[in-house]
């Protein structure tokens, strides 16, 4: 799976992993190898402790806060992007996800990475009309919903790869598209900006997750909405 903003984060421990390793193989002067009984480092962040956690973002320029089950990881924490996964196992990606992304341009095409960022309009309805518009996305037609008390709009995508293998929507890292995935998309505004709040799942296992992916969106409240 694609996943660029969370295989960072297992790419990182990975790193340092390796890195590890190679020192200790080298054996400094005084130390001893390490046993071969030795447990081996983690391959991957660790998860949330047994029984829901609640996180409060200090990063997103949007203040807000959302219970995370038990296994849940914090990804990437940025002004413009924060993101929440149930890991398939190390190194395998989100079996499930929750991105929160503020979204004011997005890519003038979506095929190209390097293309310029143009403004689809500032309200949640302009962004939902571009991303009908944009035909691989196969985007159903938004219908209202909320998060928390907000309204939103609510879009399912049906991306299926083509035309382009690396098709990204905006420029947040949230904003990547994998056929093997599935994506809702909720689209609202908090504080004067336009947020996306996207459920990711698989496209194989998208109905059994579903339920479980909802109540950590269902727990996420903005401090200032």
């Amino acid at each position: 799976m694609h996943l660029p903003h969370r295989r960072s984060v297992v790419r990182s421990f990975a790193v340092a992993t390796l890195l590890s390793a190679a020192v200790s193989g080298c054996g400094g002067a005084g130390q001893a190898p390490p046993s071969a009984s030795a447990p081996p480092a983690p391959a991957s962040p660790a998860p949330s402790p047994s029984g829901p956690t609640t996180f409060t973002s200090t990063a997103f320029d949007q203040p807000f806060a959302v219970t995370l089950p038990a296994g849940w990881i914090v990804g990437d924490q940025a002004a413009d992007m924060a993101a929440f996964f149930l890991p398939m196992g190390p190194d395998e990606g989100p079996r499930l996800g929750l991105d929160v992304q503020e979204v004011s341009k997005v890519q003038k095409d979506p095929c190209d990475t390097g293309s310029s960022d143009v403004d689809p309009g500032a309200t949640p309805a302009k962004l939902a009309t571009w991303m009908s518009s944009w035909k691989p996305l196969h985007a159903s037609k938004p219908v209202a919903a909320k998060v928390g008390a907000i309204d939103a709009l609510a879009i399912d995508e049906g991306f299926d790869g083509s035309p382009c293998a690396n098709a990204n929507l905006w420029p947040t890292s949230g904003g990547y598209l994998d056929p093997a995935e599935h994506k809702r998309y909720f689209i609202l505004e908090v504080g004067g900006k336009r947020v996306v709040v996207t459920l990711v799942g698989r496209d194989d296992t998208w109905g059994a997750t579903l339920p479980d992916g909802q109540s950590v969106l269902d727990s996420l409240t903005f401090a200032k909405p």
